[in-house]
């Protein structure tokens, strides 16, 4: 379990086809020197926002199988 079960709103069905999406726009990195503190904050943002979504279909998808 994530620990994001039963905080917060429920989650509406998260579809692959929108990870998938969110994947091509914004796909892991590695950041290099020139890269800004702001802009290294706002794309990890980017990722962990994907990161969850992608938690969450693997509980709604568990819980499917249930």
């Amino acid at each position: 379990m994530s620990g994001y079960e039963g905080q917060g709103p429920e989650f509406p069905e998260i579809q692959q086809k929108m990870i998938d999406a969110l994947e091509k726009a914004a796909p892991p990195r590695d950041f290099t020197p020139l890269d800004s503190p702001r802009e290294i904050d706002f794309y990890s943002g980017k990722r962990a926002l994907i990161n969850l979504l992608k938690i969450v279909k693997e509980e709604q998808d568990e819980n499917l199988l249930r």
